[in-house]
């Protein structure tokens, strides 16, 4: 298990937070998702169902790092994306190119019933 202490970037063994407490192993983006939970929680009126400071603590990281895991920090209030998702644009584009290969699929396949219903009413 880990010697207790935290690193520069608030984890040991390579990017990993290692637990005292439990024989949990979280990573950056584990951790980062658990902010990301409870932030959600927070805008349905459920956000005192997680204890980010309790989790913290259980896991050894301060809350400090555990917000630094959450990528969504670089998005502003309104959730817009930040300026240097560049990262993300081919990704987005593929995305979009995708979905417009699913909306005519469904749109064949939609036609293709409509055809095959109007040719059982006329008896074929």
């Amino acid at each position: 298990m880990g010697s207790g202490t935290e690193s520069d970037n608030g984890f040991e063994n390579g990017g990993v937070a290692v637990t005292e407490k439990r024989d949990a192993v979280l990573t950056r983006e584990e951790i980062g998702s658990i902010i990301r939970c409870k932030k959600i929680l927070q805008k349905i009126g459920h956000g005192s169902d997680l204890n980010i400071k309790v989790i913290c603590e259980d896991i050894g990281v301060s809350r400090k790092t555990a917000y630094n895991c959450d990528g969504s920090a670089e998005e502003d209030k309104q959730g817009s994306p930040a300026p240097n998702s560049e990262k993300f644009k081919g990704e987005i584009e593929l995305l979009k190119e995708r979905l417009k290969r699913v909306e005519l699929e469904n749109e064949g396949l939609r036609l293709s019933k409509m055809l095959v219903e109007d040719l059982k009413k006329k008896g074929f």
